[in-house]
């Protein structure tokens, strides 16, 4: 998580930094201040904290849905940094053993390391994977489709029920 912390912190513009350290508290505005306080008090716990106006920025700012609900947001952005941040985790294994771990989870082991990752969030997320032409290398289209999975599957239960 605290990989994923610091790179949502340092794709903040300096303006929104500004935003977030004021809301936070802090008396010094730098990236590594907001990450330690983020660590501290939990990331939920902050993102309940920073008013709607603010988290909208923070949606635009990594290209994600923004919606009416701030707890929607709130979810969406918990969701985009811990993603971002396993992504970052898998990216720095090494190639033999991200072969071995699709292996395990029974998927092709062939492929750039970059196809691999992407291979085993699909698998570990249940997401859709990208589609060729949409292959930005961006977590954020694999929310967008965790989201519609998760409310496919419901409707698919609330149909079975």
């Amino acid at each position: 998580e605290q990989n994923s912390i610091i790179e949502f912190v340092l794709k903040l513009p300096t303006r929104f930094l500004k935003e977030a350290c004021v809301v936070a508290n802090l008396s010094e505005i730098s990236p590594n201040v907001l990450k330690q306080y983020i660590q501290e008090k939990n990331l939920d716990k902050f993102l309940s904290e920073v008013p709607q106006d603010l988290l909208q920025k923070f949606c635009v700012n990594l290209g994600l849905q923004e919606f009416a609900l701030k707890n929607k947001m709130e979810e969406q952005l918990a969701d985009e940094i811990l993603l971002t941040g396993m992504k970052l985790c898998l990216g720095k294994l090494d190639l033999e053993l991200l072969r071995d771990f699709c292996q395990q989870l029974e998927l092709p082991s062939t492929g750039t390391k970059p196809q691999l990752v992407d291979d085993i969030m699909v698998c570990i997320f249940e997401l859709e994977p990208l589609k060729v032409d949409d292959q930005s290398n961006s977590p954020n289209s694999l929310i967008e489709t965790t989201e519609i999975n998760n409310n496919n599957n419901n409707n698919n239960n609330n149909n079975n029920n």
